[in-house]
């Protein structure tokens, strides 16, 4: 089964609901514990916690363990992957750039990348920034999946990035791209003539004396850096390390509350990294629906809560300018697990009731569909993925919960899962893939050359589907 196991999901949450009241809290000590011990017996979270207040750290804590096969318990000075909170550094130093009028939000890619179609050329950095390119991402290409184990740089991954074709046109719709970020992070590489990594350490760590804190492309076991756990699946708590998580710019920096902390005190609240008129365009992408137009009123009234996760990474961070808090929360856990405690946080801070704790949604599913069968699930899917507390259009939930079933050999429920996972999530190849070898094993062939047909539609060099499709034929 591991092998099914290559697609890598770096996603952002962007949380209007975190952190919403309008006076700066006495911070709840005894509440949070409360929380965060119920989450340790519940093995719903493993991690560092860190809230200041005024920029002063008011509640640091550290929970579970590093690494539970050497017993090694996390600490303060555990560092965590932060996968897509990378983005926000990658952010900070192209605005760093146009500062410098090295590079201008309206430039096109084609001035300085070569190797781009026509259409691709002439997206714009600004449509980059805030996900309007139409790029989408690389992880779910052949091409990445065969780079899989190897260190893995940003000229690497251009080459992938140049095949894709744009979802639609520049400017015209927001979709989440991991890809983009990519090329912003080559953007970088190419007016500085560095690689990423020397000019993390130039325009940011070194400023900030953030010494905790690197970046990698290849991320594997290294001591002081907690291994990532998957407890989204169902079974014995297993961990990360066949994933190899790759990043370029998308994602990759792992690092320390402390650092973190020191990273958006610096953006939010001083100009060591940008000025204020380029902190506007730091958190724009997130003010899209919102009345704040200046960096005043931001100041006065913004909130801002980028997230990550991978497979055993899951990070967040808040600020509210209300209210003068700063959340971080680092997690070795499944991606998710950051994001529900960040809610229950946010709820104990503004003094308002905290919603109960819950096993993860794919086990939430696996057992629901155990118990009451497939059949239930099709008819009920849209209420059940709602009470599993599945984030929306997060459907590692569903594989995760389909593959612990063909695990069992319980083909029948599997088959009803994926056909509520297709139905779904019609353009995600492993599903199809999944679904068609599930019926295969029941014999069902007719279905099964279906899937295996479907899966070559969306992508006609995946090799799982066509593999299947010669022992059918």
């Amino acid at each position: 089964m591991k092998n099914y196991f290559k697609r890598i999901l770096f996603s952002v949450v962007l949380s209007a609901v975190l952190f919403s009241c309008s006076s700066a809290p006495v911070i709840p000590v005894e509440r949070l514990d409360s929380l965060l011990n119920k989450a340790i017996s519940m093995n719903l979270f493993s991690g560092n916690i860190l809230i200041a207040d005024d920029k002063v750290i008011a509640y640091e804590k550290s929970f579970g363990k590093a690494d539970y096969e050497k017993n090694i318990a996390n600490t303060s000075e555990t560092k965590f992957q932060l996968a897509s909170i990378t983005k926000d550094f990658t952010k900070v130093m192209i605005l760093q750039l146009i500062e410098q009028h090295k590079l201008s939000a309206t430039d096109n890619i084609g001035k300085y990348l070569p190797g781009f179609s026509d259409e691709v050329n002439q997206v714009t950095v600004q449509q980059l920034l805030n996900f309007t390119s139409g790029l989408g991402d690389y992880h779910n290409t052949q091409d990445f999946e065969q780079l899989q184990g190897s260190t893995i740089t940003i000229p690497d991954i251009i080459p992938i990035i140049q095949k894709e074709k744009l979802q639609f046109k520049p400017g015209s719709q927001f979709f989440y791209s991991n890809s983009g970020y990519v090329v912003l992070a080559a953007l970088i590489e190419k007016i500085t003539n560095r690689n990423y990594y020397q000019d993390l350490e130039e325009m940011i760590l070194e400023k900030l004396n953030m010494n905790n804190t690197s970046f990698n492309g290849y991320a594997k076991p290294m001591p002081g850096i907690a291994t990532g756990y998957l407890t989204n699946q169902i079974g014995p708590l297993q961990n990360n390390s066949e994933w190899h998580l790759a990043g370029a710019g998308d994602a990759g920096i792992y690092t320390t509350t402390h650092d973190l902390l020191a990273f958006i005190t610096s953006v939010f609240y001083d100009n060591k990294l940008l000025t204020d008129s380029s902190k506007l365009k730091y958190v724009s992408e997130m003010m899209r629906e919102s009345k704040i137009k200046t960096w005043n009123d931001f100041q006065k009234n913004g909130r801002y809560s980028p997230a990550g996760g991978a497979p055993g990474v899951s990070t967040m961070f808040t600020v509210n300018m209300q209210t003068g808090n700063i959340a971080i929360i680092l997690s070795n856990y499944d991606e998710g697990t950051a994001e529900e405690i960040g809610i229950r946080i946010s709820a104990i801070l503004n003094n308002k009731p905290v919603q109960p704790l819950k096993e993860p949604a794919p086990k939430y599913l696996f057992n629901l569909i155990k118990t009451k069968g497939g059949k239930y699930f099709e008819e009920n899917y849209k209420q059940e993925i709602k009470n599993s507390g599945m984030r929306e259009k997060d459907d590692m939930m569903l594989l995760n919960a389909g593959q612990a079933l063909l695990q069992e050999k319980d083909y029948d429920n599997a088959i009803s899962l994926y056909r509520v996972y297709t139905k779904e999530f019609p353009k995600i190849i492993i599903a199809w893939n999944d679904m068609g070898e599930a019926y295969l094993d029941k014999g069902d062939k007719e279905n099964a050359l279906k899937c295996f047909e479907q899966a070559l539609k969306i992508m006609p060099d995946n090799k799982r589907a066509k593999n299947n499709l010669e022992h059918l034929k």
